[in-house]
């Protein structure tokens, strides 16, 4: 079980970003919002990142289906 769960709530909360470090090599930032006002940040590398959103567009399509719903443990 993870020791932090981030549940971010409203439109704001999620705000993603990129940008170079001192090496030259390239990141995804997403920025957490938290209820007390202050941020997590987790970085992701550019591929990570892209394989990450593909997943994340799958399993949207997947949790967009009422059968998908129905077969997850209550």
């Amino acid at each position: 079980m993870a020791e932090i769960v981030i549940t971010p709530t409203g439109t704001d909360a999620l705000e993603v970003g990129a940008f170079i470090d001192n090496d030259g090599r390239r990141f995804v930032g997403l920025s957490f919002k938290m209820d007390n006002g202050d941020y997590t940040v987790v970085t992701l590398t550019v591929p990570l990142f892209n394989a990450y959103s593909e997943h994340l567009a799958k399993a949207s399509a997947q949790f967009a289906s009422e059968d998908y719903w129905r077969t997850v443990p209550r």
